[in-house]
């Protein structure tokens, strides 16, 4: 079993209306990058409850996972009563599936709306 420590707890601000764009990634104890080979992420109300987003992350060579909420993706109604979610990524690292990144998701409302 490969152990990479604990998840990494880090909270979140989801800007509706906006582009958001989260990169996160993990190292060694010796500051190598961890490079896994896809990461999902998935944005719920609350542990096992409903799914408001979920996305596949982009890895380039040195372990950068980047994912990005379209403007588009929170602008249905159902964003309007959203106030607060909880978000994580789970990784394939040396072909076992790791929960790497964890946290809570505020959702800023938007008061500009075109």
């Amino acid at each position: 079993m490969t152990y990479t420590g604990d998840p990494v707890r880090w909270d979140r601000t989801i800007y509706r209306g906006s582009v958001n764009t989260w990169k996160t990634r993990r190292v060694d104890s010796a500051g190598n990058p961890l490079v896994p080979a896809s990461a999902q992420m998935q944005v719920r109300d609350k542990p096992g409850g409903t799914i408001w987003l979920d996305l596949s992350g982009t890895i380039d060579g040195q372990g950068w996972m980047t994912f990005t909420i379209s403007d588009s993706a929170t602008a249905a109604a159902a964003w309007d009563k959203r106030t607060r979610g909880v978000w994580d990524v789970e990784v394939i690292y040396s072909g076992e599936k790791l929960r790497w990144v964890m946290g809570d998701v505020k959702v800023s409302q938007d008061v500009t709306r075109s």
